[in-house]
């Protein structure tokens, strides 16, 4: 009879205790949510703080478009030849068509390659359709390098 006697009075503890657990989480779940309103209260601060210093967008715009708008970024390169003077042909039906063009030398495996591409810089896009119309127009080119200017 004793024994019976713990263990119900165990079980009631323990239900006590279970019972009396689950009202604390009840509480910090409310000290939570004002904490929660307070987070948003300060958020709102924050959205006019950055009403005010709107004012100064403009200028970070015109940086960011300066920045983003960099769409020439390839070479065309015409023609390669380890002999300089026989760039000198496709120069000068080059500038026939109003193309400004520069050599550029490079050793490869010792050996000095000359290599004629258009002045100027262009984006991707640009870059093919000049490509093709040059290729159309030059008889003696049958393919052009566009390459990525680092």
């Amino acid at each position: 009879m004793k024994r019976r006697m713990l263990v119900v009075i165990a079980i009631l503890v323990a239900m006590l205790a279970i019972v009396q657990g689950c009202g604390k989480e009840e509480e910090k779940a409310d000290v939570f949510t004002g904490f929660e309103t307070e987070i948003v209260e300060s958020e709102l601060e924050e959205d006019v703080e950055m009403e005010e210093i709107e004012s100064f967008e403009f200028v970070e715009k015109e940086a960011d478009i300066a920045v983003n708008t960099k769409p020439q970024e390839y070479e065309i390169q015409i023609f390669a030849s380890q002999k300089a003077t026989d760039l000198d042909a496709v120069r000068s039906e080059l500038q026939k068509l109003g193309f400004k063009t520069k050599t550029v030398k490079k050793v490869v495996n010792g050996e000095n390659w000359y290599r004629l591409r258009l002045s100027n810089i262009f984006n991707i896009s640009d870059a093919k359709k000049i490509g093709d119309e040059i290729k159309s127009k030059i008889a003696s080119i049958d393919d052009v390098w566009i390459q990525k200017v680092l």
